[in-house]
């Protein structure tokens, strides 16, 4: 479910990027992050679920080029008219979004893994205290 769900967001979201900039090499620029999220989400084939740093890269990834393009499209705070530079914003946004997702899915990551070392120390306990009392 959490699969289906990313990926209707990944690509309403690409639907926003076509819409704010049409179809051309700038707007595929923009889609790569949703491609890479996409991915992410995919990435485990069958019944397993993706794990929470793959959905915390997709998430956030996804969130960045939606907000970049929907701040683009009703013009919120001058994005659109407000320097004869602002379509610069399409060139750096897929790169700030995938290095804000990047670091996101860094530290889910080691989150995960500091939680699951821990558990393994809990559940590994009692059967070391049994050893040792003979």
């Amino acid at each position: 479910m959490t699969q289906i769900i990313g990926i209707v967001l990944i690509v309403g979201s690409g639907l926003l990027v076509v819409y704010a900039e049409g179809l051309h090499w700038i707007a595929l620029w923009n889609l790569l992050p949703l491609v890479l999220a996409a991915l992410a989400i995919l990435r485990r084939a069958g019944a397993v679920q993706p794990s929470w740093s793959a959905i915390i890269f997709a998430g956030i990834t996804t969130f960045v080029i939606a907000l970049t393009h929907a701040a683009w499209i009703f013009d919120w705070g001058g994005t659109q008219t407000g320097s004869s530079t602002a379509g610069l914003i399409f060139l750096f946004s897929p790169i700030y979004s995938v290095l804000l997702g990047t670091v996101a899915w860094a530290l889910v990551r080691g989150i995960e893994h500091f939680g699951r070392k821990r558990n393994a120390a809990q559940q590994g306990a009692p059967a070391d205290a049994k050893k040792r009392r003979g």
